[in-house]
Parts: structure tokens; C-alpha cells; sequence
């Protein structure tokens, strides 16, 4: 039992010191890698095809299951539709690194 504590105490810490790196680089980085609704570095940008908009798909996905419309201008949007940016991808993925 206490291996097991001590492993969840562990993992629960090292989540914590990620999350204040994720801070850390949101706050060097370009504002195009900025999820606009989050405020946080998008990890897989999609575009929004109606509203042209370049947001992070687990945030747009989130949205999404609650509300089947683009945020920014209340279109019609489902996740199939959300275009995948690669190219902006490989450039976050480089700030990341």
C-alpha cells in the first residue's frame, strides 16, 4: 500500500511541475500558437472552417460536445470538420522542444 501511495504522490507531482511548464512556454510563445479560448499552447491546432479561426482541438472538442456551434461566430461546426494545421503543429512542437 504505501509503494502505491508514494507512486500516486509521485505522478500527481510531476503533473504538477508539467502544467508550470506549460505556463512557462504559453507565456514565450507567439501568439498563433495561443489557443484563443483556453489562453493556452495548443498542442494540435485545427482551423475552424467557418469562422477561420485557429483554435486547439481538445478545447474546440470540449466545446463541441456541449454546443454544436462555432464559438466565434455561432455557425454550424462539427469535429469532422475541423481542418488540421500541420505545418503550425511542427512549429509548436519545435517552441516545445
Amino acid at each position: 500500500e504505501g509503494a502505491l501511495f508514494a507512486e500516486a504522490c509521485a505522478r500527481v507531482e510531476a503533473a504538477a511541475r508539467e502544467e508550470v511548464d506549460e505556463d512557462l512556454l504559453a507565456e514565450g510563445a507567439p501568439e498563433e500558437f495561443i489557443d484563443p479560448i483556453m489562453q493556452t499552447l495548443m498542442r494540435v491546432p485545427v482551423r475552424l472552417p467557418t469562422s477561420g479561426v485557429v483554435a486547439d482541438k481538445y478545447v474546440i472538442t470540449r466545446h463541441l460536445l456541449s454546443d454544436p456551434h462555432d464559438p466565434f461566430n455561432r455557425a454550424p461546426l462539427t469535429e469532422d470538420q475541423l481542418e488540421t494545421l500541420p505545418a503550425l503543429a511542427a512549429r509548436i512542437d519545435a517552441h516545445r522542444a
